[in-house]
Order: structure tokens, then C-alpha cells, then sequence
């Protein structure tokens, strides 16, 4: 019989245990299951991990969702100073978020007598 891998309710020959999706033989390496298919990580995380609406990279471990999308926490900063966000949070104009300082020197109304 030989070496077989056990995975999934089955039993494999470790040729045969390969990704759903490049099929790279998996044998005894880390794998995923999406609906009963083995993935390697790679294909895995390209294929079913939230993707960052900066980078468009797949998010492997922290998240952040804020205005609908899903981001790298590191990418998630302000559209016009490029400061990530502090304890004040952000603030939301046309899809887009801005530091509190950035977002009211541009959008607050000014007062007509001092700016």
C-alpha cells in the first residue's frame, strides 16, 4: 500500500491528494477545504480571502471593513494626509476616509466673517 494521507473523510495516495484548483500535490503539507475540495494556502487565500480595496491583495489576518469594503489595517488611512486613523476615527465623503482635521478643513462650512 505505501504512505497514504488521510484528509477529508478519505483516504489518499499523496499523488492524488492534490489542490482543487493547480493541482500542486499536497501530501502532508498545510491545505484548506472549500465545499469538500482541498486548496493549497495560495490558491486558497487568492481565491476565497477578502481582498483589500487598496491593494487588492487577499487579507490573510486582520481586517478592517469600513464604508462597504474590506482593507489591510495598515491600509486603511486617510485620502488626504495618508495618517492612519487615531482614536478620533474617520469621516466619510463620497466613499472616501478622511482624518478629523483633514475632513473638516475641507468640507466644514466657513464661517464668511473669519474663513
Amino acid at each position: 500500500v505505501g504512505q497514504v494521507v488521510t484528509a477529508l473523510a478519505k483516504t489518499w495516495h499523496p499523488e492524488h491528494f492534490t489542490c482543487a484548483h493547480c493541482n500542486q500535490e499536497l501530501g502532508t503539507k498545510n491545505f484548506f477545504e472549500r465545499d469538500g475540495k482541498p486548496y493549497c494556502e495560495n490558491d486558497y487565500h487568492n481565491l476565497f480571502s477578502p481582498r483589500c480595496a487598496y491593494c487588492n491583495g487577499p487579507i490573510l489576518d486582520k481586517c478592517v471593513t469600513a464604508l462597504d469594503k474590506t482593507w489591510h489595517p495598515e491600509h486603511f488611512f486617510c485620502a488626504q494626509c495618508g495618517n492612519p486613523f487615531g482614536e478620533d476615527g474617520f469621516h466619510e465623503k463620497d466613499g472616501k476616509a478622511y482624518c478629523r482635521d483633514d475632513y473638516f478643513d475641507m468640507f466644514a462650512p466657513k464661517c464668511g466673517g473669519c474663513g
